[in-house]
């Protein structure tokens, strides 16, 4: 079995057995990987995490109509209106 590293299947010549615990029969075999293979998991690694964390147009989004409830909810109390979201389901937001 080829293992996936930074995006790409690898199949490296030295093989792990793996064996079914319950009678020891031979379920497959899977790449070794090396030293390399798991610098290049790490730094694919490190590379998606830092993608990650930069802010998408969805979470600009939900921030902006958020800022609006509230506006909007102010308003509203100020008006003597019910505001648009219960209170409790302000705080369920996921960051």
């Amino acid at each position: 079995m080829k293992m996936y590293v930074a995006g790409e299947w690898i199949d490296e010549p030295q093989k792990i057995e793996v064996r079914n615990p319950y009678d020891n029969s031979l379920i497959d075999t899977v790449s070794h990987a090396d030293g390399g293979d798991v610098e290049r998991a790490l730094q694919s690694a490190e590379r998606g995490a830092r993608a990650m964390a930069k802010p998408s147009r969805w979470k600009w989004q939900l921030a902006s109509t958020l800022r609006a409830v509230e506006v909007f909810d102010g308003n509203a109390k100020t008006l003597g209106l019910t505001p648009a979201v219960p209170a409790p389901a302000r705080n369920q937001v996921i960051e």
